[in-house]
This record gives C-alpha cells, sequence and structure tokens, in this order.
C-alpha cells in the first residue's frame, strides 16, 4: 500500500512541474523545477494528495517567490492567508511560510513555538536548498551551485488553523521571530559555551571546592556527561555574589547563547 501511495505522489509530482511549465512556459528555470522536487521529497503521501495541483503548485511557487529576499543573518518569517484574487491560490489554513540558514534545531522550535500560541501544525514541509545570495539577500539562482558560492538555507511551507485576526498573524510572526533568533544564538556560542565548560571542570580539578571529595567528583563526572554530546547548551553567563551573599550579580561581557543580552532573566532576583 505504501509503494502504491508513493507512486501517487510522485505522479503528483510531474503534475505539479507540468502545471509548472504550462503556467511559467520559459520562465520555469531549472531551478525552480529542482525546488519542486526537493519540496516533496520527504513529504508523507496523505499530507498532499487530497490537495489540487493547482494549490500544490500555489504553495511551491509562493514560497520559492518569498525565499526570493531574505536579510543576512535573519530568517523570513510571513504567516498569512492566500487568496486566488491577491496571491494566485488559496489555502483552508493560514500558511506560516519560513526562510533561515539551516542549523539543528529548526523544526522543533517552529513547532513548539506554535504549540505555545495554541496552534496545531496541520502540515509542515521542510525542503533544504543550496542558495547564493548577493550583499543584498537576493538570491542569485545561476551562482547557486557553484563551488564556494551556495549555503544550505532551510525553508519551511507550515499550515495552522486559518486565523482572520491580523494582530494573531503579527503575533506568530513576532514569536517566530525570537524564537529563531535564540536558537541563531544558541547555536552560534554552543563551541564557546562547551569550552567554558571544560574551563570549569578544569579549574574544579585544580581548586576543589571546600566539600567532600565524593561530593566533588560527583559534579566533574556531571559537567563532563553534560560535555559529551548529552546536553544542550542554549545559554551561558557568569554571576558574582559580591559581599551580598543573598544576590547575585552578572558579570558584564559574560554572556553567551539566548544570555548574550544582559536583560534577560532566567533566575528569580537576578
Amino acid at each position: 500500500m505504501q509503494s502504491k501511495a508513493n507512486e501517487r505522489l510522485a505522479e503528483r509530482v510531474e503534475q505539479v512541474l507540468a502545471h509548472m511549465h504550462e503556467r511559467l512556459g520559459r520562465k520555469a528555470s531549472p531551478a525552480l523545477a529542482d525546488f519542486v522536487r526537493r519540496f516533496f521529497a520527504r513529504v508523507a503521501p496523505e499530507d498532499v494528495l487530497s490537495q489540487s495541483v493547482e494549490g500544490l503548485y500555489g504553495a511551491v511557487v509562493s514560497l520559492w517567490k518569498f525565499a526570493e529576499m531574505r536579510p543576512k543573518g535573519a530568517p523570513g518569517i510571513r504567516a498569512f492567508n492566500p487568496r486566488t484574487e491577491q496571491d494566485g491560490w488559496s489555502s483552508a489554513h493560514t500558511v506560516i511560510q519560513l526562510v533561515n540558514d539551516d542549523m539543528p534545531f529548526l523544526v522543533d522550535t517552529v513547532a513548539m513555538t506554535l504549540a505555545g500560541l495554541g496552534h496545531g501544525v496541520h502540515l509542515l514541509i521542510h525542503p533544504i536548498v543550496n542558495i547564493s545570495r548577493d550583499a543584498d539577500g537576493r538570491r542569485r539562482e545561476a551562482g547557486g551551485e557553484q563551488a564556494g558560492a551556495a549555503k544550505p538555507e532551510s525553508l519551511m511551507h507550515v499550515e495552522i488553523g486559518e486565523l482572520t485576526n491580523a494582530d494573531a498573524l503579527g503575533e506568530i510572526e513576532a514569536k517566530l521571530q525570537a524564537a529563531l533568533a535564540d536558537v541563531r544564538d544558541s547555536v552560534a556560542d554552543w563551541r564557546a559555551m562547551l569550552a567554558r565548560l571544560r574551563d570549569t571542570i578544569g579549574d574544579l580539578q585544580r581548586n576543589p571546592p571546600p566539600v567532600e571529595s565524593d561530593e566533588a567528583s560527583e559534579a566533574i563526572a556531571l559537567l563532563e556527561w553534560m560535555g559529551a554530546d548529552n546536553f544542550t547548551f542554549l545559554g551561558y553567563r557568569e554571576y558574582d555574589y559580591g559581599d551580598d551573599a543573598e544576590m547575585m550579580r552578572i558579570v558584564a561581557d559574560t554572556g553567551l547563547g539566548i544570555l548574550r543580552n544582559p536583560g534577560r532573566r532566567v533566575m528569580v532576583g537576578v
């Protein structure tokens, strides 16, 4: 049964490609055709076979066009309700489009952020595409496959229950921007955070704290376990008690990951 469904999906992809060539003619670039195939490469057949060729074509081309321009070092995010008269295609769901540098944790972050806002995900399609861009962030299709020119980017098409309130759509965009900024900071600083962990282990070994030796050994063993790919480091910051044991103070310029911003509080009273 599954092979039959996969065959039907392959046929549907070819139908979308045929529709693309019919609609765009010579404007149907090889890069777009390749993107169509990547878009459906990891999709479960049951997620898309019930949708029309026109609707699937609209979703693919819309995401491709949205990915044409993206600010350097920041995600492109749009939440909207596609309408035929203005977008050339329609959907019964609210659609969220995301374009970002490829990095770990993106899909989980998007899903958790939406869940936190009370939105269940009906469909999430996540092709990875090598894209080269000029200094302004505009996609250069011709250079996309040149050695050293292209970098992998994460493109997402997400569908949730339809929202007609503009404020709700804006909230989704703002929350996803903040969440993906945290991911970017954490991924960028994870090596530095791991280095701080190793420094801490070295300090504990050279200058054991005034506790039982078993306690110190257990603390070091825990830190070593965390540093052996068993823990996801999101942020790091140093604190100083100073003369007041009741109040910790942030040590300036020590923040990494999501704690780069000294205004971000993670503990009560800090």
